[in-house]
């Protein structure tokens, strides 16, 4: 017996609806849980996973909450919202020999202790920062761990600039230092060079070669 066409009709167009329904559910647990697409474009988007895609264009709002990668070009017309993570802090109390994972990292030293730097051949675009964060009774050094004479670069003291060429040691004098005394360091796999710094007290921020 053949159905007649309005109930095929009624069928069909609820099984459309169940289908658009369903497929509605799912778009939204990927766009909560994460997106893979290609030329997407979406109106307002909230992704709390991982969202890769070749080309996307968002024209409201966007907050995501993990990693994003695009391959494509990325046009945002509304606001773009990013969290950035803290300057990762570390209180060293004793001998640090620094690794190249530490990269990144400010030590703040509240008691005498020594640094020793990777090797330069391994520490291309490693960075570090020193920070005196209370009195010290001796001196507290970094030093390259070859002592190669490959520091470059100079430090302000006292508002006066300091040589640094062809060193292997810097070292914060204690009975002088201040808190906050501070310099930072980076390599490009052949030198550590000096960046930023900063001493109050005249002599207290030395840089010397072994």
């Amino acid at each position: 017996m053949l159905m007649d066409s309005k109930k095929l009709n009624y069928i069909l167009g609820t099984l459309l609806i169940i289908s658009v329904c369903f497929s509605g559910f799912l778009y939204g647990k990927e766009s909560r849980l994460g997106i893979k697409a290609n030329a997407t474009k979406f109106t307002n988007v909230e992704v709390t996973g991982e969202l890769q895609t070749s080309d996307l264009t968002v024209t409201d709002d966007v907050a995501i909450t993990d990693d994003i990668s695009v391959g494509g070009d990325l046009d945002i017309t509304g606001a773009l919202t990013t969290k950035f993570s803290k300057t990762a802090i570390t209180t060293a109390i004793a001998t640090t020999t620094l690794t190249t994972a530490m990269s990144g990292k400010t030590f703040v030293f509240t008691t005498s202790t020594t640094f020793v730097l990777p090797a330069t051949s391994t520490a291309s675009g490693v960075y570090y920062k020193f920070v005196v964060g209370g009195a010290i009774t001796s001196n507290v050094i970094v030093r390259t761990s070859d002592l190669g004479n490959n520091i470059e670069g100079t430090l302000l003291v006292a508002g006066a600039v300091v040589d640094c060429a062809a060193e292997d040691t810097i070292t914060f004098v204690a009975d002088g230092e201040n808190i906050g005394d501070f310099f930072e360091i980076f390599s490009d796999g052949t030198y550590w060079y000096i960046g930023a710094s900063g001493a109050l007290t005249s002599s207290k921020l030395t840089c010397t070669a072994s």
